[in-house]
């Protein structure tokens, strides 16, 4: 079960990531309230590359900036 600041970034990533045509498979928020550390975990039907990662990495550092 996602807290509410996961679903929030859930939220926000997952109409990205359906337009790159990635799965936003889970979110997980670690760590301290300070210098939390979140995981986002991305897969593809034909399964995720590298590139798409390294891609994402881009899209998903802009769209956290805006929460």
């Amino acid at each position: 079960m996602l807290t509410s600041k996961e679903q929030s970034i859930l939220a926000a990533l997952e109409p990205r990531a359906k337009a790159e045509g990635i799965e936003v498979v889970t979110i997980e928020v670690v760590g301290s309230r300070k210098a939390p550390t979140i995981r986002v975990y991305l897969d593809k039907p034909e399964g995720i590359a590298f590139d798409d990662i390294t891609a994402a990495q881009v899209w998903v550092n802009e769209l956290m900036d805006e929460l």
